[in-house]
């Protein structure tokens, strides 16, 4: 997907919200633009470290199993939006 492109889509999911080659930004831009949803898992960088809904995500998914217990001892995860 790149800016510019007619987005036929009801949502866009991205595990690695954070790269080298997709701007968040611009992709929260592009999907607000276009009426879609843009879900982020942010399983790998945790909310301690990225806050996707600060960025312009609709949706975030977290797992709380490793990052947030610490014990790996609870099985969790959550959707905030």
């Amino acid at each position: 997907m790149r800016l510019g492109d007619d987005i036929n889509t009801d949502n866009i999911i991205s595990y690695r919200y954070k790269s080298r080659t997709i701007d968040p930004r611009e992709l929260a831009k592009a999907c607000s633009e276009s009426n879609c949803i843009l879900v982020v898992d942010n399983t790998f960088a945790s909310p301690i470290l990225l806050k996707p809904l600060k960025l312009g995500a609709h949706l975030v998914l977290e797992s709380v199993t490793k990052y947030i217990a610490g014990h790996n001892d609870v099985l969790g995860g959550v959707v905030v939006g």
